[in-house]
């Protein structure tokens, strides 16, 4: 996913990481395939892995609301996908669904870790979502950067939740 998007960003010598957002690049001529594919894979990849998460994992309720939450944040990128920054009003409330489901999806995980007793992996969990959250505290000129910190931190949270899932 990640390689698609740098591969858009390759193609839009324009985009600004101060000026722009990411999903300005859904609209360029040259970069609105690749980027907008890569949301809409990606989407999908994340639902696969809570599935296979969610099979792997012990359920309480705190986790199950997790998973739902998982869920419905991997709809959202699709979403991102599939309404481009031009479908509107479509577009904002895809993407803004995806941006608060993030640390939402991590403080419920979280706190279902903390409550059974996996304690570094709860507590590593909730503090990612707390930088998904904190990040748009700041008054960026533009959200290109929030945007980047809150997948990145989510995709830091996929690879870790996948190693520890293959070393059980």
């Amino acid at each position: 996913m990640f390689a698609l998007i740098f591969y858009a960003l390759s193609l839009a010598a324009w985009f600004s990481w101060t000026e722009n957002a990411l999903s300005d690049l859904g609209v360029d001529e040259k970069a609105g395939l690749p980027f907008n594919s890569a949301l809409i894979l990606g989407g999908i990849l994340y639902a696969i892995f809570t599935v296979g998460f969610g099979a792997a994992e012990p359920k309480n309720a705190l986790k199950k609301a997790g998973l739902c939450l998982m869920l419905l944040d991997a709809a959202a990128l699709c979403a991102v996908g599939v309404f481009p920054e031009n479908i509107k009003p479509w577009h904002f409330y895809a993407s803004v669904a995806f941006f608060v489901l993030i640390p939402l999806s991590q403080f419920t995980v979280g706190s279902a870790f903390l409550t059974e007793r996996k304690c570094k992996l709860g507590l590593f969990t909730v503090l990612l979502g707390l930088v998904c959250a904190a990040v748009w505290g700041y008054r960026w000129k533009a959200v290109a950067i929030p945007e980047a910190i809150a997948a990145f931190a989510l995709a830091a949270w996929i690879i870790i939740l996948s190693l520890r899932m293959c070393r059980e």
